[in-house]
């Protein structure tokens, strides 16, 4: 499930790199929504040294939106503020943070947990490695577990 809707649905720490920063005017987006904190932003200068970009005036802001159905969370320089140069380089920035809905089962939407519930119900009545029957479709999601995540894909 966590796989169709692009969301993370129990807390965990993610590390997401890039090349380099985006280009001017551009938030950086992060994956796996809902993103609820974000740990460290650290990047190589172009001397090749790490740094850490501080979230304050003179360095970035955030958006995290919230909820159920949130959006994306981004970075973006705060007011009058650029992004930093960077080496170029494979991984020359190194966001850390936190995603997912809560540290149990109990705080994922009741919907995806339906979704769940029916899907392991459709691999338990289909277990066999090749299911030959005539009205069967093994390698697409069944229409109930479809309709119940949709509302939460990411993007």
């Amino acid at each position: 499930c966590e796989g169709h809707i692009d969301r993370k649905l129990i807390t965990q720490t993610w590390d997401y790199s890039l090349p380099r920063f985006p280009a001017s005017g551009q938030p950086l987006v992060l994956p796996y929504p809902p993103v609820t904190s974000i740990t460290s932003v650290t990047y190589v200068d172009s001397a090749g040294a790490s740094q850490t970009w501080a979230e304050s005036s003179s360095g970035y802001a955030k958006s995290l939106p919230a909820g159920p159905q949130a959006d994306f969370a981004t970075i973006y320089p705060a007011y009058g503020v650029s992004y930093p140069g960077t080496r170029t380089q494979p991984n020359a920035v190194t966001v850390r943070f936190v995603c997912g809905y809560g540290a149990t089962g109990t705080n994922v939407p009741a919907a995806i947990l339906s979704a769940m519930l029916l899907l392991v119900g459709h691999w338990y009545l289909h277990r066999e490695a090749v299911d030959t029957g005539i009205n069967s479709v093994t390698s697409i999601l069944p229409i109930g577990v479809t309709s119940l995540l949709s509302p939460y894909r990411a993007g």
